[in-house]
């Protein structure tokens, strides 16, 4: 009988243990629920980032924004003629550019864009924008 009641403690611990250890987790949720809502819309609007600032480091150059934490950034950067030489999605509030992975050359002009994104439809209206070139050869880049 004691016995019995040392197994059903010690399962009843385990269990409270258990219970502590896991934690739910996160779920999406739907914007709209059919059942509930059946007409309408729903809008909103994601804040471009700030002005972008650049700065050069080693033999690149760094561009960087200020946002709040927890946004992701569709970064594009762009030749001379408007065409997309280089695009990358990050987390991070900075991005460092070298001229190997743009394939730069003496007197290219660049741009680049930044626009906060959510999900795989949602982007800010407007993309913040900053110029730079490359001198000497190709091997620095410029603000």
């Amino acid at each position: 009988m004691r016995r019995r009641a040392s197994v059903a403690a010690a399962v009843a611990v385990a269990v409270l243990l258990l219970g502590l250890l896991l934690t739910p987790g996160r779920t999406w949720a739907l914007f709209s629920d059919t059942a509930t809502v059946s007409t309408g819309s729903f809008s909103g609007t994601l804040a471009s980032p700030a002005t972008l600032t650049c700065q050069t480091e080693g033999s690149g150059v760094r561009i960087g924004w200020a946002t709040p934490t927890n946004r992701q950034f569709r970064v594009r950067v762009l030749g001379s003629t408007g065409t997309q030489v280089y695009a990358t999605t990050t987390t991070d509030n900075s991005i460092l550019l070298t001229p190997s992975l743009l394939s730069a050359v003496l007197g290219a002009r660049y741009t680049i864009e930044v626009r906060t994104i959510a999900g795989t439809a949602w982007q800010s209206p407007q993309a913040s924008s900053r110029s730079f070139g490359v001198a000497l050869l190709g091997l620095w880049l410029v603000c």
